[in-house]
C-alpha cells in the first residue's frame, strides 16, 4: 500500500526552492554571478567565490564595484551596478549555496559597501547615475493607436490587437508576463449591482514576479464598459472577441485568420499565439502605426500607473491594481513628465512678461573704476537683445 506522504529528495527540495523565484530574477542572478566570476578570472584570482569566507569576499567585492565594466569596456550605469550587486547577493543566498550572510546588509561587508557607494557617486558624476524608466504613452500616440486600422474591431487582427491592448492597459500587465498562459476563463464578465454597469475582471489567480506562492493578496484591475455606443468600449470589444474565438482552442490569444467574412462564427485559428509574438506586441504596433517612438509592452503598464497616480489615487489603491509590492517602486510614476516641466517653465516666463513694473533689459553696461584722481570707464559692446514676446 502506497504511503500517504511524498518522499522528496534534497535535490528536489532545492530545485523547488530555486523555482519559487521568478524566472527573470533567476536570470538576473545568473548574469550577475557570471559578471563577477569573469572579473575574477581576468584578474587571475580564484573564481570560486561561492567558497570565499566573509573577509575575502568583502575584499573582492570592493575591488569589483570599482572595476566593473561592460563587455565593450565602458562603465555600467548606476542602476545596472545596483542590479548586479543584488543579483550576486541573491545568488549566494539561494540553493544550493544557501549562504547565511547578506553582502548588502551585514556589517562584515562594510568595506565593500562603502566602496560601492563611492563607485555610485563616481558614476553619477560621470553622468551615469540617471535611470531611464519606461516612457508613458502620450495622448497623441494613444489616439493614433485606437484610430488606426491595426486596432479596428472589424477585422480579426485588429480586434485581437484592440482587446490585447485593453487587457494590458486596464490590468496594468507587466510586459508579456503570463500572457501566453491566459485561457478563455482567465477573465469574466460581471455586473455592478448598484449601477448596473458591466465590467470585465480577472477570475483566475496567477504567479507573477511580485506575487509568489506565499502571497495571499489578490491584485487585479477592472475593465468597465463605456456607457452609450462608444466605439472604444473595452467590454463590447472583449465580448465580440470571445464570441469569435475558435471553440476547440482553450487559449485566450489565438492566431487571427488570414481570410474571413464578417458573418463567420470563428475569426481565429485553432492555434495559440506564441510567447515570442506576444512579447513583440507593442514594439511591432509602434512601427506599424508610426508612433513617436518604439515603445515596449511595459510602457502600457507605466501609462496606466501614471494615469492613476495623477488621478490622486493613493498608493494602496494603485498597488491593488498594478501589483507593485512597495511604495518606493511606485514613486517613479509620481515624477513630472516633460510636458509638465515645459508648463512650469512657461509659468516662470509668464511671471516676467506679465509684470509691467519690470525695467527693460539693459543694452549697455558701464563699469567705473576710480583710482586716485583718474576715473577709468569700461564700456561693454552694444548688445541689441531681441524683444520679448
Amino acid at each position: 500500500m502506497a504511503g500517504r506522504f511524498g518522499s522528496a529528495s534534497i535535490e528536489e527540495i532545492d530545485e523547488k526552492k530555486k523555482n519559487a523565484s521568478a524566472k527573470r530574477t533567476l536570470q538576473g542572478n545568473k548574469m550577475a554571478s557570471g559578471v563577477f566570476r569573469e572579473y575574477l578570472l581576468e584578474k587571475g584570482i580564484d573564481s570560486n567565490f561561492e567558497e570565499f569566507d566573509e573577509h575575502v569576499l568583502d575584499d573582492r567585492l570592493a575591488r569589483f564595484y570599482i572595476d566593473a565594466r561592460k563587455k565593450d569596456g565602458t562603465k555600467y550605469k548606476s542602476g545596472s551596478l545596483e542590479s548586479i550587486r543584488h543579483g550576486i547577493n541573491r545568488y549566494l543566498k539561494a540553493p544550493p549555496f544557501n549562504k547565511p550572510f547578506d553582502v548588502i546588509k551585514d556589517s562584515q561587508f562594510r568595506g565593500s559597501n562603502q566602496t560601492y557607494e563611492a563607485a555610485r557617486a563616481d558614476l553619477k558624476q560621470a553622468g551615469l547615475g540617471t535611470t531611464v524608466h519606461y516612457p508613458e504613452i502620450p495622448d497623441c500616440d494613444l489616439q493614433k493607436l485606437y484610430s488606426s486600422m491595426y486596432l479596428s474591431q472589424s477585422t480579426p487582427s485588429g480586434l485581437f490587437n484592440n482587446v490585447q491592448f485593453d487587457i494590458r492597459r486596464y490590468f496594468c500587465r507587466r510586459g508579456a508576463e503570463n500572457m501566453h498562459m491566459m485561457s478563455k476563463t482567465t477573465f469574466s464578465l460581471k455586473t455592478d449591482p448598484e449601477s448596473g454597469l458591466q465590467y470585465i475582471t480577472k477570475s483566475a489567480d496567477e504567479l507573477t514576479k511580485n506575487h509568489r506562492g506565499n502571497d495571499k493578496e489578490n491584485t487585479t484591475g477592472s475593465m468597465p464598459e463605456i456607457p452609450g455606443d462608444s466605439p472604444y468600449c473595452p467590454v463590447t470589444s472583449f465580448l465580440k472577441y470571445s464570441q469569435k474565438l475558435h471553440p476547440d482552442c482553450d487559449r485566450l490569444w489565438q492566431r487571427p485568420k488570414d481570410t474571413f467574412c464578417e458573418d463567420d462564427d470563428t475569426w481565429y485559428c485553432n492555434v495559440p499565439v506564441g510567447e515570442k509574438k506576444l512579447k513583440s506586441f507593442l514594439p511591432d504596433l509602434s512601427v506599424a502605426c508610426k508612433l513617436t517612438q518604439r515603445y515596449t509592452n511595459h510602457s502600457i503598464r507605466a501609462t496606466c500607473a501614471t494615469i492613476l497616480s495623477r488621478g490622486k489615487y493613493n498608493y494602496a489603491q494603485i498597488k491593488a491594481v498594478t501589483g507593485h509590492k512597495s511604495v518606493q517602486s511606485l514613486s517613479i510614476y509620481q515624477k513630472e513628465n516633460d510636458k509638465e516641466k515645459l508648463q512650469m517653465g512657461q509659468a516662470i516666463s509668464q511671471s516676467l512678461t506679465l509684470q509691467p513694473s519690470l525695467p527693460p533689459p539693459p543694452k549697455r553696461q558701464a563699469l567705473e573704476y576710480q583710482y586716485g584722481h583718474n576715473i577709468q570707464v569700461l564700456r561693454t559692446l552694444q548688445i541689441n537683445l531681441p524683444c520679448r514676446v
